[in-house]
């Protein structure tokens, strides 16, 4: 964990004791550190403690402690609304992803516990030197279990959370909305950004979180005879939008089942792709907010979301993922997004406008 994060964390909780200190970074390392149940049984567990705590103004969605990992805040209004049972859903999917996490490992967690020590010794933790000393001799002994807040963290803080994946908070007003949309019927959410932005990354996550078929703009690139310099010319005209929306953008407004034709980058020819009739859908890539999609979006009361990205982390995305592609994307597939998002997102006009951070470097 970050020197950095802990001591902002420690600043926001200067009464903090030896055991909330550890506590802190157990769950950055094991997440909720212990099995969960049925999803029925976490989600009830969830409903008691929400119906058994007191909203409060003062408190933000979420804290967030590294590692990808942030804590939900229960008390928070925004975070009242969603169900029980998405949050259960959250914490199955958070338990699910971190447990190949690369810092779950107890040799990473004692490496954190010597940092806490070194900060200790220097007079940067809310607690003395001596005290955690002290206290970590007895938590060794017990085999550095999972451990509970302390009495006086509890009446001072009054700390009510579940610890999830930092995407979701990130999430948490897309997410809302598509809540309220299923309260009437289907709902639609629609991502876009560029390359890079993490937009797919947060795309599979809604999908797992909903169990909800994905359609991905990818699907859609331009078939060669329309590779045009003029068609090249048109902000956003690298994609194949008159086959969206022949295709698909009808049966995604009335939420039936639909078959398309997705665009094979390996055979330059197009296969068939069924979509199933579902609570929620997605769809997602860059362009999928372009203006020709606008009133198709509004005809569905579509969920639409603009995923924005740092230029450096987005180079630094597609150098890990792309290596052999990175001069590809930065002379032709880059300019062209830049000259689409200038041309129609300079003022965002989605329901949401993102900003995708790095959560693995605990930014």
């Amino acid at each position: 964990m970050k020197v950095s994060l802990l001591l902002d964390l420690f600043g926001k909780t200067p009464s903090m004791q030896c055991v909330d200190g550890v506590k802190l970074l157990y769950q950055h390392h094991f997440g909720c550190g212990h099995l969960l149940a049925a999803p029925e049984k976490v989600a009830a567990r969830v409903a008691e403690e929400l119906s058994a705590t007191e909203p409060s103004a003062d408190v933000s969605p979420a804290e967030f402690i590294g590692g990808g990992l942030c804590r939900l805040n229960l008390r928070n209004a925004d975070v009242r609304r969603l169900s029980p049972e998405i949050i259960a859903r959250m914490m199955l999917l958070t338990q699910e992803h971190h447990g190949n996490a690369p810092q779950n490992s107890q040799e990473a967690f004692l490496g954190s516990l010597a940092t806490l020590t070194d900060l200790a010794r220097q007079g940067k933790t809310p607690f003395s030197a001596d005290d955690l000393a002290d206290y970590l001799r007895l938590y060794a002994a017990e085999g550095y279990p999972m451990v509970s807040h302390s009495e006086e963290y509890r009446r001072l803080y009054q700390p009510a959370y579940r610890v999830v994946l930092s995407d979701f908070a990130t999430l948490l007003p897309v997410v809302l909305a598509i809540e309220e949309r299923r309260s009437v019927g289907p709902a639609l959410a629609v991502l876009d950004g560029p390359c890079g932005s993490g937009k797919s990354t947060l795309a599979g996550l809604l999908s797992r979180l909903y169990d909800a078929p994905v359609i991905p703009m990818d699907d859609f690139f331009l078939p060669p005879e329309l590779r045009t310099p003029q068609r090249f010319a048109e902000p956003g005209g690298n994609i194949h939008h008159e086959r969206f929306l022949a295709e698909v953008m009808a049966p995604l407004v009335s939420g039936e089942a639909f078959t398309y034709q997705r665009f094979d980058c390996s055979t330059f020819g197009l296969s068939p792709k069924k979509v199933e009739a579902a609570p929620v859908r997605i769809v997602e890539g860059s362009y999928s907010l372009h203006p020709v999609f606008r009133d198709g979006w509004k005809s569905a009361n579509a969920v639409t979301a603009y995923v924005s990205v740092d230029e450096n982390a987005q180079l630094e995305r597609i150098a890990a993922r792309n290596p052999e592609m990175l001069e590809m994307f930065k002379t032709r597939w880059i300019p062209l997004e830049k000259k689409y998002a200038e041309a129609y997102h300079s003022i965002c006009w989605a329901d949401f406008c993102l900003t995708s951070i790095s959560w693995e470097a605990d930014a």
